[in-house]
């Protein structure tokens, strides 16, 4: 694999955040073929699958209540809980891959960076990651035909109260064996191994996701870098006019325009 950008972004509208995973998947991986590692927070909202009913996971009068948005991306799966203390991690792969393989990649590199923190994990139900009998991490993919896309969470100090009010278990999926009782059973980092700091979990999902993609992070982004990103913040923005900030799209919440805040080192294959 040739050279890969790293983004670390915190904070922006989860409207925006999600318009720009895939702004970012067409202008910097179908486009230019260039791997990212992007590694991102938002602030308090619920994240659902593309295809998800919102309100059959979501409890979407609570939501609105509290004023936390419900945001769709362009992934499937269920419905996820955001904020400060829980990190995403983004992998763009700039070739077609089976759904398989972009699991075993992504959650792979999830397992390593816990093992770098000193706690053992191991997957289930395919996409989720699970350190003894707790969940501390649910994925969801996007494959094109020049691309894929693995994103994940990782609960680090999440709000445990807000998640669990506002996400519902689905036990009935339990019951009938379809998943097993981890998918519904969250904790975060913090409380399963005491002094874990988000910025502890940044580092090591960082050095884990530039490990299995064989790259190395040389410096600052340069010019043409800087330019790529920027086409791809304009991709967003119109992403999020005509789409992620519409009723048709997203259902429930407030909506607002806000760019996270970046910093962005350029990779490269070590010598």
């Amino acid at each position: 694999m040739g050279g890969a950008l790293v983004l670390l972004e915190r904070g922006g509208s989860p409207q925006y955040n999600l318009a720009l995973e895939e702004a970012l998947l067409r202008v910097v991986v179908e486009e230019r073929g260039i791997a990212l590692v992007r590694v991102w927070v938002n602030p308090a909202s619920v994240i659902v699958g593309y295809s998800l009913a919102p309100c059959v996971e979501v409890e979407c009068s609570e939501a609105r209540r509290l004023g936390i948005p419900v945001v769709r991306r362009i992934t499937g799966g269920g419905a996820v809980y955001h904020d400060y203390g829980n990190i995403n991690v983004s992998l763009f792969i700039p070739r077609r891959m089976d759904v398989e393989s972009v699991y075993k990649l992504g959650t792979s590199v999830v397992i390593e960076a816990l093992s770098r923190l000193g706690l053992k994990a191991h997957v289930e139900n395919v996409s989720d990651v699970v350190v003894g009998e707790w969940k501390v991490s649910g994925s969801a993919a996007a494959i094109k035909a020049k691309a894929s896309l693995y994103h994940a969470t990782l609960l680090v100090k999440a709000n445990m109260d807000l998640l669990r009010r506002l996400v519902k278990p689905r036990l009935d999926r339990v019951l009938i064996g379809e998943v097993t009782p981890a998918k519904y059973n969250p904790a975060n980092l913090s409380d399963l191994k005491p002094g874990v700091t988000v910025n502890d979990a940044v580092e090591a999902l960082v050095d884990s996701a530039l490990d299995a993609l064989g790259v190395d992070v040389m410096g600052e982004c340069d010019d043409p870098a800087q330019l790529l990103l920027r086409r791809a913040d304009g991709e967003a923005v119109k992403l999020y006019e005509s789409k992620y900030s519409t009723r048709e799209w997203t259902y429930i919440g407030p909506s607002w325009l806000e760019a996270p805040r970046r910093r962005c080192l350029e990779a490269s294959h070590p010598s």
